[in-house]
């Protein structure tokens, strides 16, 4: 597909010649047999589960009001049960509540970022495919993905604010009108003591260093 192609041409750091300490789950089944786990990680990270705190380690499994926090230049992937990923960057925490598979074969999930940055890769390939309906919050900002949805959004200090690389999504803010975002690099956003959020374009190299944020490979140079 074009829209496929034009992901290719985004001059990110996903491309670019890069070294990590990652962790990938040896698992091959782990996702159908769990509703999401720690897929990738690069600490430090750690999860909050009533009211205890401890360090995440590979491959956890992960369950509702499951709180996530990573520190400084941390990153952590998660694997849903439906195959799609989601990824926080540094400094970031988010809840997880909603998960599981209901009687109608459908997969859900809930994510509440409180702060920092999250991406979010619906699957779109694969037998095992699950029709899914994740909702995410960022900060005031609550978008939902029934589809191959592909977008990136921050919780921050000055504002809150959601991108879309691909797919199509409602966008939601309480003191504004919903609005769909259905084109490549468009965001929708609302800066602190503003009331009402816009939806505005970024360049393809500033989406490129949004999802940067969120990626488990540690950047050595734009030019590669």
């Amino acid at each position: 597909r074009e829209l496929s192609m034009n992901r290719c041409r985004v001059p990110t750091t996903i491309g670019a010649c890069c070294s990590a300490l990652i962790y990938l789950s040896p698992s091959a089944t782990a996702a159908e047999k769990t509703d999401a786990y720690v897929d990738g990680l690069l600490m430090p990270a750690a999860i909050e589960r009533r009211g205890e705190r401890q360090p995440l380690t590979p491959g956890f499994v992960l369950e509702n009001r499951d709180r996530l926090s990573t520190g400084e230049k941390a990153r952590l992937r998660i694997r849903l049960g439906d195959g799609g990923t989601v990824a926080l960057g540094a400094d970031s925490s988010v809840e997880i509540n909603a998960l599981g598979v209901r009687e109608s074969s459908l997969f859900s999930a809930a994510f509440d970022l409180k702060h920092g940055v999250l991406r979010y890769s619906a699957t779109s390939v694969g037998a095992e495919r699950l029709p899914h309906a994740v909702n995410l919050r960022f900060g005031s900002i609550t978008v939902s993905s029934r589809g191959n949805d592909l977008l990136w959004g921050q919780a921050g200090k000055e504002a809150d604010r959601v991108c879309l690389l691909d797919g199509s999504i409602t966008a939601v803010h309480p003191s504004s009108e919903p609005r769909q975002l259905d084109q490549p690099f468009t965001c929708y956003a609302v800066s602190r003591g503003e009331e009402k959020a816009v939806v505005e374009t970024v360049s393809s190299e500033q989406f490129a260093a949004y999802v940067a944020q969120t990626d488990m490979l540690v950047e050595k140079s734009l030019s590669g």
